[in-house]
């Protein structure tokens, strides 16, 4: 085979290799930008969810502050919550126990 030919067959290759290197960097990159897309989408709903939370406890930091019915049944709730919460701990008296008598079981 002459050079002329050699050279025109390494550069038909080596062109083709390009061609598909770049179609595939594309493909990647296509399917890169969907994903930050969506994260960015995803971290807006979250943004608006917070600040609705925000908002949310705004309103019934308001509601407790003015003693409202809402407030009240809110810090029922809350501490009907810590009550049984703290119902499972159990704290050490400081008295000493005396022993149990006859006396005690009569």
């Amino acid at each position: 085979m002459s050079e002329t030919l050699l050279a025109n067959l390494f550069f038909i290759i080596t062109g083709s290799a390009i061609l598909v290197a770049v179609a595939f960097l594309c493909l990647v990159l296509y399917h890169i930008l969907r994903v930050v897309k969506m994260v960015r989408h995803t971290l807006e709903r979250v943004q608006a969810g917070a600040e609705l939370l925000v908002e949310d406890a705004k309103m019934l930091r308001e509601q407790i502050a003015n003693g409202s019915i809402t407030g009240r049944v809110v810090t029922a709730v809350m501490s009907a919550i810590a009550s049984v919460a703290n119902r499972g701990t159990r704290r050490s008296s400081s008295r000493k126990k005396r022993p149990i008598t006859q006396e005690d079981n009569a």
